[in-house]
């Protein structure tokens, strides 16, 4: 497998040759090529976070105290092409005393955060009219709720994706993207063997307003990936979002979801899954609820792959199912959010409560449960806190497992 470091400088020639090739050289150009620079913007973002880890299993819990910086800047926009490059770097703070995958602590739970120093974004954006747009280069991409594609951004060190991307609105109620990507640069960090996921992926996604508060959101992903052919597969599926609000201020929400799977390229499994997904919810004022399932079909031997997504966004945050299993995973749940505002010197505090129930598709055994809370706020407007716990209950299913995390961060 090629690092993900050695690729940087096609990266980074091919960027410089489409900006060069691009930009007209004639003389009465000059101002506009100058607002290139001129309009030019840092990019400064800084996080700390303190994550404990309390899982059965282990005799010692892990303590992972991680900071975060990314450093870069953004270009103006001439002719329309822009410029984004920015690097990312993780380093811990005291003792490790916790497994970030790679600095071999095994004695202590995972927390995968590695120390790192890399390029996290290098892209060239190309945005000839308001309809269309084109980015080429290292480059963070979440579509949809990113069940399916994801940068992962609770980490520390983000997912990004080699990739030229494509989007487009054929229509004022139609938008589409088109994404070729030959490699995913992981979480878990340049030099480490599970850094990258190199292949030929194809993505498709397509939303449409079709009425007053409904969108109707079909797409698929064809992953195949050449260091992990067992997650080859192709996701065809279909999302609707509705939103109604009632005459008295209240809003009532629903959501569904549908997709079928089947293996790719060298995958030995033959896969033929489904997933499924549905959520209602109502809210007035500052306080909304949910309820709500996923269900990821599991044949006994493989489940549901989403190997691309934000996985920390779904079936709890104590990330017990990272993998489907063999037997498939059901999650019901219910979510209640109160939005409290501004508080002292605090702004936009949140609460956030889950509970969630899993069985398995398959068999119906007991997986277990899970209970998370989530507190945020931000301070004048460039900084922001986090509160977060986790406390899941195996059963029949994985280790359990409470977690707990404190977050600082810092943005220019």
């Amino acid at each position: 497998m090629k690092s993900r470091n050695t690729k940087i400088s096609r990266i980074a020639c091919l960027c410089a040759v489409a900006a060069a090739t691009a930009l007209p050289s004639s003389p009465s150009v000059a101002d506009d090529v100058s607002a290139f620079w001129k309009e030019a913007s840092p990019i400064l973002n800084v996080r700390y976070r303190l994550e404990t880890v309390d899982q059965d299993g282990f005799a010692d819990d892990a303590l992972a105290n991680t900071i975060r910086a990314r450093v870069g800047f953004k270009t103006g926009e001439a002719y329309g092409f822009s410029l984004l490059a920015d690097g990312e770097f993780v380093t811990h703070i005291g003792d490790e005393d916790y497994n970030s995958i790679e600095n071999g602590q095994t004695a202590f739970p995972v927390v995968a955060d590695p120390d790192s120093a890399e390029l996290n974004r290098l892209q060239i954006s190309y945005r000839p009219n308001a309809q269309a747009g084109i980015v080429l280069g290292r480059q963070r991409i979440n579509l949809g709720n990113q069940r399916f594609v994801g940068a992962v951004g609770f980490r520390q060190n983000e997912q990004t994706y080699d990739a030229v991307r494509l989007d487009g609105s054929p229509h004022e109620k139609v938008d589409v993207s088109y994404i070729y990507a030959n490699q995913v640069n992981r979480i878990f960090g340049a030099g480490n063997p599970r850094e990258t996921f190199e292949g030929d992926i194809h993505l498709l996604d397509a939303t449409v307003k079709a009425a007053e508060g409904v969108k109707v959101r079909g797409y698929y992903y064809n992953i195949d990936l050449d260091d992990a052919v067992a997650v080859s597969t192709a996701t065809f599926g279909a999302r609707v979002d509705g939103a109604y609000k009632t005459v008295n201020g209240a809003k009532l929400m629903a959501s569904a979801e549908l997709a079928s799977q089947s293996d790719v390229g060298d995958n030995p499994n033959d896969v033929d899954l489904l997933y499924a997904a549905a959520s209602f919810g109502a809210g007035k004022g500052r306080i909304s609820g949910w309820a709500g399932f996923e269900s990821l079909e599991g044949d006994g031997t493989t489940g549901f792959s989403t190997p691309l997504a934000t996985l920390h966004k779904f079936n709890g945050f104590a990330d017990a199912f990272l993998t489907t299993p063999a037997d498939g995973l059901e999650d019901y749940y219910v979510k209640g959010v109160v939005k409290f505002g501004d508080i002292s010197f605090a702004e936009n505090v949140v609460l956030g409560l889950w509970a969630h129930k899993f069985q398995s598709q398959n068999s119906g055994a007991d997986l277990g449960s899970e209970f998370d809370v989530k507190l945020g706020a931000s301070f004048k407007e460039r900084f922001g806190a986090e509160l977060k716990y986790a406390s899941y209950d195996g059963e029949d299913g994985p280790a359990s497992r409470d977690k707990l995390w404190f977050a600082l961060s810092a943005k220019y």
